[in-house]
């Protein structure tokens, strides 16, 4: 019988593909100010992992309706929104430097947000390599997280509480 599993090491990979995109499609708010610290990656990656609780933010923050499709409704991962439970900065600060050793992307130091991230050419190539059907819905989800750009990382930590809280 054949069971199926994650192998750690490429879920590494992939998660570090999803931050890849994060950092593709959010690195800058309209004005052009690059707010992409740590926190605010882990926290976009939460969402992008929860998507019921995308929905909910988008829903409660902006009146917007994001359709999910079934997979997502019903994806066990799902289930528990606790972002408490669900955020990990450390494993994001990992992939991060992993990142950056391998020169995928620069890093800004930025008086009021701290290091802050971007793509270097080589990050850009990789993203624009990733194109499968599950990143063409990453890249749905990151358009429709653009609103949340310009949001102090604390009102939308307090959105997915009271979310996730109900």
């Amino acid at each position: 019988m054949n069971k199926h599993f994650i192998i750690p090491k490429r879920h590494f990979y992939l998660n570090a593909c999803v931050v890849i995109k994060i950092v593709d499609c959010l690195p800058t708010t309209k004005s052009g100010i690059n707010v992409l610290n740590v926190e605010r990656v882990a926290l976009y990656q939460y969402l992008l992992n929860k998507p019921i609780s995308l929905m909910k933010l988008m829903k409660q923050m902006f009146d917007y309706d994001l359709e999910l499709e079934l997979n997502e409704l019903n994806d066990i991962n799902s289930l528990e929104l606790e972002l408490e439970n669900n955020l990990d900065v450390r494993k994001v600060k990992v992939i991060l430097k992993y990142l950056l050793s391998i020169n995928y992307l620069s890093v800004n130091l930025h008086k009021s947000n701290g290091f802050t991230y971007y793509l270097s050419d080589k990050g850009e190539e990789a993203s624009i390599m990733l194109t499968s059907g599950y990143f063409q819905r990453l890249e749905s989800f990151l358009d429709v997280m653009k609103k949340l750009q310009s949001k102090p990382i604390n009102k939308i930590r307090e959105n997915i509480k009271r979310i996730s809280d109900e």
